[in-house]
């Protein structure tokens, strides 16, 4: 039986780094909306959206992470909060730029 969708809004930290994977510096705030099963769900599509689908994996810090040395650009987790239709309806209202696009893979 499958389990219930709900919406989340996820921060993903964008970081540029090195060719060994060491951070150089912080780029931005990256928010995404997400549908998925739970928080660490939503989290691990956020960072795999963002990064066109790399590698996603669990960092030291247990965060969801996405690191493309040959990008020169990493993607982290950093933020996660379940929200509800109208948070969704308010969220998108008072952001410019977002779209109604809702991760869901």
């Amino acid at each position: 039986m499958a389990k219930d969708k709900k919406t989340f809004i996820v921060v993903v930290y964008l970081e540029l780094v090195d060719c060994h994977g060491i951070t150089i510096s912080g780029v931005a705030d990256i928010v995404a909306t997400v549908i998925a099963e739970s928080e660490d769900d939503a989290c691990r599509k956020a960072v795999l959206w963002n990064s066109d689908n790399g590698k996603a994996l669990k960092n030291d810090e247990f965060q969801w992470q996405c690191i493309e040395p040959s990008r020169s650009l990493s993607w982290t987790a950093k933020r996660c909060t379940e929200i509800n239709e109208d948070d969704l309806m308010t969220f998108q209202s008072v952001t410019s730029g977002l779209t109604d696009a809702k991760v869901c893979k």
